[in-house]
């Protein structure tokens, strides 16, 4: 993902891009990470980031990154909730690419919920 403009140039606002980039372009790299408690919390400080930078793109990324963290815990609810969110924002961007990504994630948590019988894999979830 390349680089988005923050509209801010401060030194901070540099720094702060320069952490959030490798965790939003790449969420599947901190997702290997060896504790799954230390994956969701580095997405989730890419996320209020994002969020405190205001990119949509970046936040999109950070929604999706820990979208399959907490899917890949078990905490497929959570994980349906954020890939959403990441949808939603993808659509605005009309960047149809991620759009597939998250798909993907989405299609992983209702075959979770099938397997696990929590859910129907059928039922249209928003």
């Amino acid at each position: 993902m390349a680089s988005p403009a923050i509209g801010v140039s401060s030194p901070a606002a540099i720094a702060l891009s320069a952490i959030i980039e490798p965790m939003v372009s790449a969420p599947e790299r901190t997702c290997a990470m060896p504790s799954s408690n230390n994956r969701a919390a580095v997405q989730r400080i890419a996320l209020g980031a994002t969020q405190r930078l205001g990119d949509p793109a970046w936040q999109a990324g950070a929604h999706r990154g820990l979208g399959n963290c907490l899917t890949r815990m078990g905490r497929l609810d959570e994980g349906h909730r954020h890939f959403r969110h990441a949808l939603d924002r993808y659509e605005r961007l009309d960047d149809p690419v991620r759009q597939a990504h998250v798909h993907r994630g989405l299609g992983g948590v209702r075959g979770r919920w099938a397997a696990t019988g929590t859910r129907s894999a059928t039922t249209n979830v928003p």
